[in-house]
């Protein structure tokens, strides 16, 4: 599986946060949970996302023990104005796709 398949696209745009300081405010009861264990890491990570659209929510991976979770920018009040710091997988970069000015680079997963 590449890490486009995984991802669902060609990049996300994510930000990291402590497990538990995020709330989803309405809509809970539609929250539904896949794990996706065939990873790049080789470590399973956790999908949530709402089972009547399919919007993904957040990815909340094994490797992390619980300490944080992934949560889609777009999703965010104000999530629009935050600008990304790093850049992961970018050896999977397609040609046509640039690199974040300022933001540090990772070939494959950030350790």
């Amino acid at each position: 599986m590449s890490y486009f398949t995984g991802a669902g696209g060609t990049h996300q745009v994510i930000a990291k946060f402590p497990h538990g300081s995020v709330a989803i405010t309405s809509g809970s009861d539609l929250v539904s949970h896949f794990t996706l264990s065939n990873t790049s890491s080789g470590s399973p990570k956790e999908k949530v996302f709402c089972r009547v659209c399919g919007t993904p929510l957040w990815t909340a991976p094994a490797s992390a023990q619980g300490q944080f979770l992934l949560i889609r920018t777009s999703l965010l009040d104000g999530g629009s104005n935050l600008t990304p710091e790093a850049e992961i997988f970018v050896k999977s970069r397609p040609a046509w796709q640039h690199a974040v000015d300022g933001a540090v680079q990772w070939e494959g997963m950030r350790r």
